[in-house]
């Protein structure tokens, strides 16, 4: 089941600074470590050597474990990469990969 994100936006009025951010309620699963799911997205910087101003960092979270990723675009096509890379971990796990390890090289 993918995690349940609410949005919240608020934008600071006179400045060019804008901040989104998204987060996932807790649930059992996540609380007890079983499934990947998104904690948090939340606009931030552009990595080095990029250009643009709608760049997001997302946090994918299992247990104790942390996947911190960036990508651009907006609040909601981010959140949707960040939702569908936690059900595409978990997916890995169910078939007994482990989700930390490298994809097999299709030849």
């Amino acid at each position: 089941m993918p995690a349940r994100v609410a949005a919240s936006e608020s934008v600071a009025t006179g400045k060019a600074q804008m901040t989104k951010s998204a987060t996932a309620p807790a649930t059992d699963d996540t609380l007890e470590g079983r499934h990947f799911a998104v904690t948090s997205v939340k606009k931030t910087s552009p990595p080095a050597g990029e250009s643009g101003d709608k760049w997001y960092q997302y946090v994918i979270g299992r247990g104790e474990s942390a996947i911190t990723g960036k990508r651009a675009g907006t609040l909601r096509s981010v959140t949707e990469h960040a939702e569908e890379f936690a059900e595409n971990l978990n997916r890995r796990a169910s078939l007994g990969y482990s989700p930390y390890a490298a994809r097999r090289q299709q030849k």
